[in-house]
Formats: C-alpha cells, sequence, structure tokens
C-alpha cells in the first residue's frame, strides 16, 4: 500500500512479478483493464484500490489479483497572516493561533530569524519576509508567507497651520496607510492636506 499528502507528486505503482518473465495487469477500482501501471491522483484526500494480477500473457492472466490501497492524507493549512507596515523599531505579531497536533517553523528573508512558535512576535529592522511551514503527524507540510515592511519612525509634515510629526505609517480614517491626511491643532482632525 502507499501513502501520499495532498497534492504531492505520485509516480506510478510499481509491484514485482513472481516470475521475470511474466507480465504484470493494472485494474482500476472498477475491475477495468488499465493500459499500464497507474499513477494515482493525489488531489483529493481518500483512499483509492487498484488491483494487480500478473500472468504469461493477456490469455493466460492470473485470478489471483492482489490489491493495492492509495491512502491520500490531508495537508495542513498554514497562516502566515497579512502583510503590513511598521514603524522602525516596531514589532508585529504574525501567524496565527497554534493548532493542536501541528508543529510550526519559521524562517526569515534577510536570515536571522527562526521560531518554533504558531504567532511570534517580531521585530524586523528591515523590511523582512518571514516563511511559516507547518507539519501535520502525517509528515504532511503547507507553507505561507508575510512581509513586513518598515518605514521611518516619524517624518516631519509641515504646511499647515501648525507643524507637526506623525508616524510614517499612520492610518487615516479611510482605513488607509500612507495616504494623505489632513487635520487642524491641536485636535488633528482633517482640515489641510498633505502626503505621508
Amino acid at each position: 500500500d502507499v501513502t501520499y499528502c495532498q497534492d504531492a507528486v505520485a509516480v506510478p505503482l510499481a509491484a514485482t512479478a513472481s516470475n521475470s518473465s511474466y507480465t504484470l495487469y493494472y485494474y482500476d477500482a472498477q475491475g477495468a483493464l488499465l493500459s499500464g501501471a497507474p499513477t494515482p491522483s493525489t488531489a483529493t484526500v481518500g483512499t483509492t484500490t487498484y488491483q494487480v494480477a500478473e500472468g504469461a500473457g493477456n490469455q493466460c492472466i492470473s485470478p489471483n489479483k492482489k490489491t493495492v490501497t492509495v491512502t491520500v492524507t490531508a495537508k495542513p493549512v498554514a497562516d502566515a497572516g497579512s502583510d503590513r507596515t511598521i514603524c522602525t523599531g516596531g514589532s508585529a505579531l504574525i501567524g496565527t493561533e497554534a493548532i493542536a497536533g501541528l508543529t510550526y517553523s519559521w524562517a526569515s528573508s534577510p536570515a536571522g530569524f527562526t521560531s518554533t512558535t504558531a504567532n511570534p512576535t517580531v521585530t524586523p529592522s528591515a523590511t523582512t519576509t518571514y516563511t511559516l511551514t507547518v507539519t501535520n503527524a502525517s509528515g504532511c507540510k503547507s507553507t505561507d508567507q508575510v512581509t513586513i515592511t518598515v518605514v521611518p519612525g516619524s517624518v516631519d509634515v509641515t504646511g499647515c497651520p501648525t507643524d507637526i510629526t506623525v508616524c510614517a505609517d499612520t492610518q487615516n480614517g479611510s482605513g488607509v496607510w500612507g495616504a494623505n491626511v489632513t487635520w487642524t491643532p491641536p485636535s488633528f482632525r482633517l482640515s489641510c492636506e498633505t502626503t505621508i
């Protein structure tokens, strides 16, 4: 019998005849003769059965067929979280809550960060992409990535009635980061417009 992880690359089934002069004949789950050794599909989780028989020719095939079961095991879901922007010196929580039975492994580019926590807190000094690999009890793996963009901790914005300093990843009222924002000191509400 054969086991695959979902979406893994499968190879044709292989059996060994009891006599090197014999030919192997493969059948699908409905008993239909196949043209050769089948390559199982791993797209869908579940089991598929095949049968194999040997013979000296297609007129002399043994009635004693052997059953081969192919099992496709679900792969875990990897969720590294959403890309986001932070100021220099800031931190971000990446990943999601741990699920029992799964193991987690993080790596980064640029290199330097590793973790086996499902949702670690990171404090990158420069824009960094984090790659999460999740493995289940069957050894099946999935990966996902998240990029944390790091921008200067603050920028000076001038040209309004009173100059102020705002974080470069300030979020305006529409939920857009780094968009046009306006304010009226000292309440910092909208009145004159600039881009950060």
